[in-house]
Parts: C-alpha cells; structure tokens; sequence
C-alpha cells in the first residue's frame, strides 16, 4: 500500500501522519512533531475540552501502543469526548489494531470471526506451533520462566502474550489441523488465533471510557475496516464519514521470482461481523454519513468541521449551566 513518509507529506496521502481533517477547536495542549501519534485536545464553544487523535496506520508495535495508552490515559481525565480520525487508513497489523482497541473500552470488545484459507503451509505452521508448547511444557519451569518474560516484555504488535493468549493459540492451531485433515481448504468460522474477545488494556487508568467519535472514508483498507467494525459492533463509538473500503479479511505475502515482481499480496481470510455481515465489498456503514464535498475544499472543511461538532454536541450530556 502507498503511504506518505515524509514530514512534508500529502495530507491527502493514505497512511500521513497528519490528515486533511481540519482542527475542530481552539487547541489547548498538542503532541510533539516526532511523536508517533498527531494528538491534541481543544475547547468547544461551550468550553467543554475534547480530545483528537490521528491513527494513520495499524503498523505500530510495542513503543506506539504505550504512546497510545499515556494518551488516552491523559484524555481520560482531561477530556468529554474523543475524536479518532482514521480517514484514508492503510491497515496493518491485526494484533496492533487489538491493542489500540484494548485502551478504548472497560469491557471486552467481541472480535469479527475469519474463514480462513489453508494448506500445507498452514497446518505444518500449526503443527510446529504445537510441537514447541509441547516441548516447552515438558520443562515447565522453564517455560514458566520464558513466559513470565515474554509477559513482562514486550511483543512486536505491542499485543500482550499472556496465558490465556497462549492457550487460545493452541487450540487455533488445533483448529486448523482439523479442518485441513478433514479436507478443507477454505475453514469454518474461527477468530483470528482465537482471540474471541479484547480484552480491556490491564491498567484502568490508561482506558478511554468517554463517548468516541470515529472518522472514516473510503480509502479505509482491511484493518481500516475492522478498527471501525469492531467499535460499532460493540456500541463502543459513532461514526461519521464515508463507508470504508470493504477490504475484509487477511492478506498473506507470496513470493514471485518472476517478472520482476518481488512480493505479492493476496486475501487469506473473509471476515464476518457479530451481526453475521461480511466486512468484505460491504465495509463499514457510518452512523453519521458525510461525504466531503467542493466547498469543503474550497473553505477549508468548514461544513465538514461544522459536522463534527454537531456529532460530538449530541454524544455527550449539555455542559451544565454556570
């Protein structure tokens, strides 16, 4: 996927840093330019504080998710309301997305189930999966050691590896052993390595539990789709914008020597929403529909900020009177 990478990228760009969506408020406090996330919180009219974020991508890793949770932990205490924009999203990890969530809600967010596509691949990579907890549990002081690490560490998606993580991977992996021993090749419905449910963020301080605002447009690809999929689902935010892509499901990396085509991309899963909808070609309907017209662009989103506002004036309570 194309992404802006540079400080004087293209707002307009899929997966910029800082978006065309325009400041909303009178801006109290920002982020620092190299910090990972565009944040900043501002003053409504009726001098309510709200809070902004831009999530450019889903291609963050442990150090992103704690810059997410000291934010969203500030936010908390600072903030009415949150705005998410998420506008012109490339995807990216699934596991990052998950870890993003886990700081927006005080109750686990339900997961959108996958069909997967299997082969060979697949079940030899679940068969050594199963091997090594095997093994590991054989010389359980070791392990217990080795896990008490990898809890207290770090992983690369900034999603925790916990027990219970553990134990949801196995029978993931047992899952699809069993499919493909029975002949299938495109699975029955199962949650990516088996993750039903995300769980709120371990630290309660660092949980948004005010009401979000989420951005969308069509340029919302695969984890573009599911971040607003698994919100709505779960009655965790409103959106406003445009349906996203409809890139619903995994891709999987293939090599191609030839043609002097270096890797290729393709759907390994299709996903399917809590209400049994697929995410993919349908994507994610918003609750508030706006789509951004030529006087926004010749008045710099005025009517688009203007929308904003108004969404964000109907999700929180009246400011009481002075």
């Amino acid at each position: 996927t194309i992404r802006a990478e540079s400080e004087d990228e293209n707002v307009f760009m899929i997966g910029a840093r800082k978006s065309f969506v325009p400041r909303v408020g009178k801006v109290l406090w920002q982020s620092d330019e190299d910090s990972h996330f565009d944040a900043y919180i501002f003053q409504a009219k009726d001098g309510r504080k709200m809070g902004y974020v831009r999530i450019a991508a889903y291609d963050g890793d442990y150090k992103e998710v704690q810059e997410f949770a000291k934010l969203m932990a500030k936010y908390q205490v600072e903030t009415d309301a949150l705005v998410i924009d998420q506008v012109s999203n490339p995807g990216g990890s699934v596991f990052y997305l998950y870890a993003l969530a886990s700081h927006l809600t005080d109750k686990p967010l339900v997961a959108p189930r996958h069909r997967l596509i299997i082969g060979e691949a697949e079940a030899h990579q679940s068969a050594q999966l199963l091997l090594q907890i095997a093994r590991a549990a054989q010389k359980p002081e070791k392990a217990k050691k080795e896990l008490a690490k990898d809890e207290a560490e770090p992983n690369a998606s900034g999603y925790p590896i916990t027990r219970k993580f553990m134990m949801l991977m196995v029978q993931s992996a047992q899952f699809i052993l069993k499919q493909f021993n029975s002949g299938k090749r495109f699975t029955d419905l199962i949650h990516i390595s088996g993750v039903a449910d995300i769980d709120p963020a371990p630290k309660a301080e660092e949980r948004y539990t005010k009401p979000i605002l989420l951005l969308t447009n069509a340029l919302d690809f695969s984890g573009g789709d599911f971040f607003p999929a698994i919100l709505q689902d779960n009655k965790r935010a409103t959106i406003l914008g445009v349906r996203t892509a409809g890139a619903g499901g995994i891709v999987k990396p293939f090599s191609v020597n030839q043609f002097g085509i270096a890797r290729l991309s393709a759907t390994s899963s299709l996903a399917e929403r809590a209400n049994g909808q697929p995410i993919e070609n349908l994507g994610v309907t918003p609750d508030i529909p706006y789509d951004i017209t030529a006087k926004d662009m010749r008045t710099g989103f005025a009517q688009y900020r203007w929308e904003i506002l108004k969404a964000l004036r109907h999700l929180i309570a009246p400011a009481p009177a002075k």
